[in-house]
């Protein structure tokens, strides 16, 4: 073997074992490998999972679900709505002008959600709608001054965020503000991205009103009812002056002349 093969074989060597000893990291894109996003809680930071091992299971590994109920989405819920990737997601989660909102209902909000996403269940978009920048006016809501938004379910197979849309849409928010994640928390997940949520989120949740344990309520006169002690509730008879403060601990209950409860909502 001339000399020449003989550096040739050591370099190989040498270079093979640098390989073999440097571990490739796992980026969120190839000069990226995280994101540092505002929650409510302070900073913080979303990557990859680095284990290349790491795989799904329990229900996020499932591929089939009974259709109808979770039927495969479009990839526009509606015209003039964008549906964006998990790129466009972090984008938006650093804008302190943009929105990002988990739709799904407060069950699954408590088992983890997207850092930085605030929970608004798809069945009280429209109450929420003075939180993303609309006002009431006689017609119902001006959204001129409305934030972007981007909202996010379960997966391609999850139906609220895009009911939610349509619902907003109706109420006169601006197609061009909203954005869908349509992968949704089994897309976030199946990339391996951080996800918020275990304990610490069950016991902040504890402490958040959650209207559906208040929905009997409605069609009743608010003077039978016996409202429990210790909660924060505010009791508004329609059309009243209320302060737009949002408050994710407080059930407001809405009512016509006659004491009739209209709705429950949060804020």
């Amino acid at each position: 073997m001339t000399k020449f093969h003989m550096a040739a074989l050591g370099a190989a060597l040498i270079l093979g074992c640098s390989s073999a000893g440097a571990e490739t990291p796992v980026n969120i894109a190839r000069d990226l490998p995280s994101v540092t996003v505002e929650t409510e809680h302070g900073p913080a930071e979303i990557s990859r999972i680095q284990d290349p091992e790491h795989r799904l299971t329990g229900d996020w590994a499932r591929t089939s679900r009974p259709c109808p109920d979770f039927c495969i989405q479009p990839m526009q819920p509606a015209p003039g709505v964008t549906t964006i990737g998990e790129l466009e997601l972090l984008e938006m989660l650093q804008d302190p002008e943009a929105l990002v909102i988990d739709s799904r209902t407060s069950d699954w909000f408590r088992q983890g959600t997207i850092p930085g996403a605030v929970s608004i269940p798809y069945t009280y978009i429209i109450d929420e709608l003075g939180r993303l920048g609309c006002e009431v006016d006689f017609d119902g809501w001006d959204c001129a001054e409305a934030k972007p938004v981007a909202l996010f379910c379960n997966g391609l197979w999850c139906g609220q965020s895009p009911t939610a849309i349509r619902n907003m849409l109706e109420a006169g928010y601006p197609a061009e503000r909203i954005y869908y994640y349509r992968g949704g928390m089994q897309s976030w997940r199946l990339l391996g991205l951080t996800v918020s949520g275990g304990e610490d989120m069950a016991e902040e949740a504890e402490g958040l009103c959650n209207p559906s344990d208040y929905a009997a309520l409605v069609g009743q006169n608010i003077a039978a009812v016996t409202l429990p002690a210790g909660e924060e509730i505010r009791v508004l008879r329609e059309g009243q002056p209320a302060t737009t403060d949002f408050n994710p601990a407080r059930l407001n209950i809405e009512t016509d002349e006659a004491g009739m409860v209209l709705r429950v909502f949060c804020g």
